[in-house]
């Protein structure tokens, strides 16, 4: 959890514009539900047809969650690169 509250972090520091952060956000939330989701339907599964379903669902709402975490990093460090290359070119 504690990675997950450092992207958190980063992501409300980022310099991404209100809209895009909200739909960023939205984006997350929604990702991280379903994961939720996903982990109680298969802690209350007792089919064994049941559970191979719900270990594909749960495995496929995490790895959904940890795109979505990696895209929104991806775009603050591109973000941040481009800001420090604007820095750079108003000093010269």
């Amino acid at each position: 959890m504690g990675q997950i509250t450092r992207w958190w972090n980063y992501f409300w520091q980022s310099f991404f514009v209100t809209e895009e952060k909200d739909e960023l956000m939205g984006n997350i939330l929604r990702a991280k539900d379903e994961w939720e989701y996903a982990n109680r339907y298969f802690q209350e599964a007792i089919d064994p047809e049941i559970i191979d379903i719900a270990i594909f669902q749960l495995d496929a709402a995490e790895r959904k969650y940890m795109y979505i975490l990696e895209q929104v990093r991806v775009r603050d460090e591109k973000s941040k690169t481009e800001q420090n290359n604007n820095n750079k070119d108003e000093v010269n």
